[in-house]
């Protein structure tokens, strides 16, 4: 349960976050070298932070071959 609480975790941080590179015209500016890099950081960053986010919720859950219904 706490794998699928973590995927819901990290739709809710990464839908907002892709819309607001979104509203800046992310995809407009692709071919600038400076927005270019800055969103391939901003990427990274939000790959990185659904990682953090995911494996703080989901725990050792996903791990588990059989969770048992103590953990």
């Amino acid at each position: 349960m706490k794998t699928a609480m973590a995927f819901l975790a990290n739709v809710a941080f990464t839908v907002p976050a892709v819309g607001g590179l979104v509203a800046l015209g992310v995809g407009e500016r692709h071919s600038e070298p400076l927005w270019a890099i800055g969103t391939a950081v901003a990427l990274i960053a939000i790959f990185v932070a659904n990682l953090l986010i995911f494996f703080k919720v989901a725990g050792n859950e996903p791990w588990k071959w059989h969770p048992t219904e103590n953990d």
